[in-house]
């Protein structure tokens, strides 16, 4: 079992967070903000992989970590059939396109499980760090990342190169 501390880079709140079954990656949820939180631990026997997930030395002491940070980038982009949509610091709402769209972002795509407004994508720069989390935009279609399938009111935090899929469609996550 192992155990690590970091803080949350939405309110900054610090946790323990316990490898109870030898998991590599642990997502919880912050009991202060509800935000999700990507915490990878070093497998027994095996180097971590994926250190730029963490920046050590943040925090209220040299072992506190900040959860699901990555490179230093200054731009944010969906990448969905070819095209690149850039999101903007702040609230981005995306979803299908169509003439009766509101939404920030409209998707050129013909996949009708798209909702003219399905997510909730925010982005918000850190230290120089883009912090980018997403969450459905109150429609009963499922948004999936990684293991997740996010319902209403669930919020995940995104990594660079993580693969989004609304309906049937995928899209990537770039930071740049």
């Amino acid at each position: 079992m192992q155990t690590k501390t970091v803080k949350c880079p939405s309110c900054g709140v610090v946790l323990e967070v316990r490898n109870s079954q030898n998991e590599e990656v642990k997502i919880i949820n912050c009991p202060q903000c509800g935000m999700g939180l990507r915490v990878r631990f070093q497998q027994q026997g095996k180097e971590m992989m994926d250190a730029d997930t963490f920046i050590p030395g943040y925090g209220d002491g040299n072992d506190t970590e900040i959860a699901g940070l990555a490179n230093k980038a200054d731009k944010v982009f969906i990448v969905c059939e070819g095209r690149r949509y850039e999101l903007q610091e702040g609230i981005n709402i995306v979803g299908r396109k169509s003439n009766q769209s509101s939404a920030d972002v409209q998707l050129e795509v013909t996949d009708r499980y798209i909702s003219r407004q399905n997510a909730i994508v925010k982005v918000k720069k850190t230290d120089g760090h883009l912090l980018v989390t997403i969450a459905n935009y109150k429609n009963p279609n499922p948004i999936k990342i990684r293991s997740l399938t996010l319902l209403n009111n669930d919020e995940v935090m995104l990594e660079n190169g993580d693969i989004i899929t609304m309906g049937l469609t995928k899209m990537t996550l770039k930071k740049e």
